[in-house]
């Protein structure tokens, strides 16, 4: 996402969360199961990186032009960010519907 808070894996697999609890017949519910498959989900990720934020998990700061710069030269979007997108997805996978 290039600010360097939540990383995008994350922050796309909330996205996914919400997805999943359309369509609930009741607004209200929906938006509870969301809110705790979104801790269960946060919970689970921080146990295998030991954060969600970008900036930690790279070790640069990308909302600064600086970090950006350093992320690129040093290809950390290649080598760090598809196994954050590999532990979002398999979350998810095993997560309850």
């Amino acid at each position: 996402m290039g600010l360097g808070k939540e990383c995008g894996a994350v922050t796309g697999a909330f996205m996914v969360i919400g997805l999943r609890v359309q369509g609930e017949k009741d607004e209200r519910d929906a938006r509870f199961k969301a809110y705790g498959l979104v801790k269960d989900f946060i919970r689970r990720f921080e146990a295998r990186h030991g954060t969600m934020l970008c900036k930690d998990l790279i070790g640069v700061d990308l909302g600064t032009s600086d970090g950006r710069e350093r992320a690129t030269k040093e290809n950390l979007f290649q080598t760090l960010c598809p196994d954050f997108i590999k532990t979002a997805s398999e979350i998810l996978r095993d997560m309850p519907k």
